[in-house]
C-alpha cells in the first residue's frame, strides 16, 4: 500500500489515501490536526474493532 497526502481550502486537514486502491484510511481533522486523527473503522479487521470503545460525537457542536 501506498499512502499519499491531500490538503485542500485552509489546507489545515490532512486526508490520506491508498495510491492503488483509494481508500481514505485516516485523517487528521481540521479542528486540531496535532493531537487527533479519525480512523476509517472499514480498514480495520473485525476482531480489533471489539477492543476499541466507540464514543458519540456531536455533528452539530464539533468545532
Amino acid at each position: 500500500m501506498s499512502i499519499s497526502e491531500y490538503r485542500f481550502h485552509t489546507k489545515t486537514a490532512v486526508y490520506y489515501f491508498c495510491q492503488t486502491c483509494g481508500i481514505s484510511p485516516y485523517h487528521r481533522p481540521r479542528c486540531d490536526p496535532e493531537n487527533q486523527m479519525s480512523v476509517n473503522f472499514r480498514c480495520i479487521d473485525s476482531d480489533t474493532i471489539e477492543s476499541f470503545t466507540i464514543e458519540p460525537v456531536d455533528g452539530k457542536n464539533w468545532e
